[in-house]
């Protein structure tokens, strides 16, 4: 970890030491000025998660519905459930980050090995990546409109890239990923966030929290991934700073 996140480190610790009671956990809920929304990114695979470093930063209730393996659509049905009822009445904005998991369902059933690139000229699932993607844009437009519904502002967030050889890997039915299969993962994710990009700027009023473009594979430091595809508690740290640079 370098010198430039050791404060954010030493926040969390602080903010976590207090060890709040189960009341307490209710109180800040009902205040919770922040909805951190999305799949296991941000519900987190490590500790400290990217909403409770956020949390420290912004002095101000950051509540985690994060659920692991939750695709887009299914996230659309569940925010709205969670915007029609009443757990979060100080809700100013939703900070929105899926379409990872519709995007791994997708590779699993077509070319779980990662044999192709979908830029190869000679792809064989073109029609249906199109398919799947639309679906992502669509999904993703139908948070952010639901969101909107509720006078919420929204921040949406891109997918950082993948390293080789990070283990384990749940994802693919291999301990991890090489060079060749982090390419063409990352030639994937490329796409995905083409259509967060896209289905972002047909709206007034909400921000791009582009992490692929600030973090890239979070730097390149393995020691930012707890597996293949999950940020560490240090990789948290900079998704949390980033979300932050963007609220500010």
């Amino acid at each position: 970890m370098t010198w430039k996140y050791f404060w954010l480190s030493l926040s969390v610790m602080v903010l976590f030491s207090v060890g709040p009671s189960q009341d307490c956990g209710k109180i800040q809920e009902s205040q919770a000025r922040y909805i951190a929304f999305g799949d296991s990114a941000t519900a987190g695979a490590d500790q400290p998660t990217y909403p409770q470093v956020l949390e420290a930063l912004l002095h101000a209730n950051v509540v985690n519905e994060g659920k692991g393996g939750e695709t887009a659509q299914e996230g659309v049905n569940r925010l709205q459930s969670i915007l029609r009822g009443v757990s979060y009445p100080k809700a100013q904005s939703l900070l929105y980050w899926e379409g990872g998991n519709d995007l791994i369902d997708f590779v699993q059933s077509v070319d779980p090995y990662l044999q192709y690139s979908p830029k190869d000229p000679d792809y064989p699932y073109s029609r249906e990546l199109d398919q799947a993607l639309a679906k992502i844009g669509e999904a993703v437009e139908s948070a952010v409109q639901t969101a909107q519904r509720h006078n919420l502002q929204v921040y949406v967030a891109t997918y950082f890239y993948l390293l080789p050889f990070v283990a384990p890997c749940d994802a693919v039915p291999v301990p991890f990923l090489n060079k060749a299969q982090v390419e063409k993962t990352n030639d994937y994710i490329d796409l995905l966030n083409r259509v967060i990009r896209e289905t972002a700027s047909n709206f007034r009023d909400i921000t791009l929290v582009d992490i692929n473009q600030e973090l890239g594979a979070l730097l390149g430091d393995k020691d930012n991934f707890v597996n293949c595809n999950h940020p560490s508690g240090e990789g948290n740290q900079l998704i949390a700073q980033e979300w932050f640079e963007h609220l500010q």
